[in-house]
């Protein structure tokens, strides 16, 4: 039962961040630098999440 709450809120915290940020790249050009710029500074950590890659 626990697991439907937080299914339900998770997936409320990805609807909001996937429109946040089309929202931001859809904007100005400062908007669309704001985006790009924490793209930047997250994709390399976000990656890690997963482990490094098996050599």
């Amino acid at each position: 039962r626990a697991m439907i709450r937080i299914c339900k809120e998770e997936n409320f915290h990805k609807k909001q961040g996937y429109e946040i940020v089309t929202t931001m790249a859809n904007g100005t050009p400062e908007q669309r630098k704001m985006v790009q710029d924490a793209v930047n500074r997250w994709w390399w950590p976000t990656l890690m999440m997963f482990g490094p890659a098996d050599k």
